[in-house]
């Protein structure tokens, strides 16, 4: 997922109405607290990646205006839908993040007993086959909430 500035968003007025209509903000707050139910990580690539401007082929950026539909790379010739070649440099970020993560937590720790700011943030969270795992919150945003079925009803 991309960090967007949502709020900056919503000064264009030709597309504040579609952005809060979409609740973007909301479906961030759904989508990080059920990672914690499935034992999943979101990854939230940082609100300044610049996944829209970069050509997914051979990493070359170039601005953009919001009219442009169409990302043609002036160095190898690229051409692609923007939204499609965001979501691919997005993929491209998630997958490098992953195996940075996994890399970084196979390095022996220098101190006994010291623990990194990703394990201080690990939750435990039981599936529903019964087994407890830990899940690393990926992104911290808003509360974290319960399942439905776990709610009272008063």
């Amino acid at each position: 997922m991309e960090d967007l500035a949502v709020a900056n968003l919503l000064g264009n007025h030709r597309l504040a109405f579609a952005i809060a209509d979409a609740s973007w903000g909301t479906f961030l707050n759904q989508l990080t607290y059920k990672a914690g139910w499935y034992a999943s990580e979101l990854l939230v690539a940082p609100r300044f990646f610049a996944s829209t401007k970069t050509c997914s082929a051979c990493g070359a950026t170039r601005e953009m205006s919001l009219s442009e539909r169409v990302y043609v790379c002036e160095r190898c010739g690229l051409v692609a839908d923007r939204d499609g070649n965001a979501a691919a440099n997005l993929a491209a970020w998630g997958e490098s993040e992953l195996r940075a993560r996994e890399s970084r937590s196979r390095t022996p720790k220098c101190e006994a007993g010291s623990t990194t700011p990703v394990e201080d943030r690990a939750l435990a969270v039981t599936s529903r086959d019964g087994e407890t795992r830990t899940a690393i919150p990926a992104h911290p945003v808003g509360q974290k909430r319960e399942p439905a079925q776990a709610r009272s009803s008063t």
